[in-house]
């Protein structure tokens, strides 16, 4: 591991970027509140402060602040981006190819959102390898990642190459290139044996 004195990053990790995922627990006007902490602590990406319901809340917000602020949860497929047409403001969407319900209406929802001109980030959920394999594949239409979900498992039946911190390894091979681990039996509880 690389040594670096203490408040550095190491430069084998990507550039920092600081980004707030409120999940929905404020409304319009606790949220713009609080957006000068946020500006001040630099914060480059809220994600989804406001109920789904609320999107003149949320446009009302990306118009107050330089923030990329990103829609999520009312994003559930294609025609849910159209509800953005127009709207001003650093308005950007997170996509998830499961919650979207794969890969051709993802394909489709980021080509909507980028012919509105919104950036896209790519996210996730707590979900395996497989998932993140999915997400993955958008990694080069989309000006934001965050697929880190499979992480947070204790094993992964899909794990991904990781180079390095904060990166996923290239993956190859038929369908997503994301290949099962071998010491796991289908339909089996079972953990797996210390490599």
């Amino acid at each position: 591991m690389a040594k670096t004195l203490p408040g550095t990053v190491p430069a084998f990790y990507p550039d920092p970027l600081l980004w707030v995922d409120a999940n929905e627990a404020l409304d319009r006007d606790a949220t713009l509140a609080l957006l000068p902490e946020l500006e001040a602590a630099g914060v480059a990406v809220l994600e989804q402060p406001v109920p789904k319901e609320d999107l003149d809340g949320l446009v009302d917000i990306a118009q107050a602040t330089d923030i990329l602020l990103l829609a999520d949860e009312p994003i559930q497929g294609p025609s849910d981006v159209d509800a953005l047409d127009g709207a001003p403001g650093n308005l950007g969407v997170n996509l998830k190819v499961q919650k979207l319900g794969g890969l051709h209406p993802t394909r489709d929802t980021l080509a909507r959102a980028e012919a509105q001109g919104r950036p896209v980030a790519i996210g996730c959920n707590i979900e395996t390898g497989l998932g993140i394999g999915a997400g993955a594949a958008f990694t080069g239409a989309a000006r934001h990642m965050d697929l880190d979900g499979n992480l947070f498992l204790t094993h992964d039946p899909f794990p991904l190459p990781r180079p390095r911190p904060g990166h996923v390894g290239t993956l190859e091979g038929p369908g997503l290139g994301v290949h099962p681990d071998p010491r796991y039996t289908p339909g089996s509880a079972r953990t797996p044996r210390p490599r």
